[in-house]
């Protein structure tokens, strides 16, 4: 219970510091459906595409080969 409230707390300091990739693995960690989504869209929003490569080959690994 305890670490779930440290991870929770560290997805939202991802947050706060515009660190998009590394809250989008954490959001997928904890199984947060709707955070996750909202990651995204911020990240397509910005028009980082760099980071929304990383986003899919993250998610996807699979596709990759």
């Amino acid at each position: 219970m305890e670490e779930l409230a440290l991870q929770e707390q560290q997805l939202n300091n991802y947050l706060q510091n515009d660190e998009l990739l590394k809250a989008l693995k954490l959001a997928l960690k904890l199984e947060r459906p709707m955070q996750t989504l909202k990651i995204v869209r911020e990240i397509i929003k910005k028009g980082d595409t760099c980071k929304f490569e990383k986003c899919y080959v993250y998610m996807y690994p699979k596709f990759l080969f």
